[in-house]
């Protein structure tokens, strides 16, 4: 194996992957329109990624690079959705992780999932690079590894962006834009985007 690979984080993995996920989604628009004071969101961080990564170990996959230069969450075709139980779970989990900011929370979570496409396909919920590793293409290795598993299971990749820069990126990978929304309430303009 060698310095580029991507590994499906074990138990032990998941805290660095954690880190790496909080550092680069810092000033994500989304998470922005959660907690909009940088100091708050920072602090929320680590428990927001820690909850989204415990879910997602169980319905899709944790991956990161070696150093955990780049890590990815993915849900698993048929497996976007949470069943009753684990939505109660995660809206219990907003509240605490949160707090007065859940209602946004909520309706931006409502908002993806209202123009989330039915079809079975592989889900990249979260990909984020450290800022110091960023622009040296550790996010394209983690898309790389994702699409080829997605292509040996014969279903497309569905991911959704708040940040305009990153559309460009995502359609170099072969990815189109399928649809383009705006979170009520003055949230984040969001492109859903498929690829096969």
């Amino acid at each position: 194996m060698d310095d580029r690979s991507i590994i499906e984080g074990k138990a032990a993995d998941r805290g660095a992957a954690i880190d790496t996920l909080s550092r680069a989604f810092a000033d994500d628009p989304a998470l922005a329109f959660f907690k909009p004071d940088p100091t708050a969101r920072r602090r929320m961080m680590p428990r927001f990624f820690a909850h989204m990564v415990r879910e997602d170990a169980i319905a899709g996959r944790v991956e990161a690079s070696l150093s955990a230069e780049v890590a990815a969450l993915w849900r698993a075709p048929g497996r976007h959705k949470e069943e009753p139980l684990g939505a109660l779970r995660t809206s219990l989990a907003f509240l605490r992780i949160l707090g007065s900011a859940t209602s946004r929370g909520m309706a931006v979570g409502a908002s993806m999932a209202k123009h989330h496409p039915q079809e079975p396909h592989w889900y990249l919920r979260f990909l984020g690079v450290r800022p110091e590793a960023q622009g040296k293409g550790w996010g394209g290795v983690a898309l790389r590894h994702g699409i080829a598993r997605a292509e040996a299971d014969g279903v497309p990749i569905y991911l959704e962006t708040a940040t305009p820069e990153n559309v460009g990126l995502y359609q170099r990978f072969g990815f189109v834009i399928r649809q383009e929304w705006d979170v009520p309430g003055g949230g984040p303009h969001f492109w859903g985007m498929m690829r096969g």
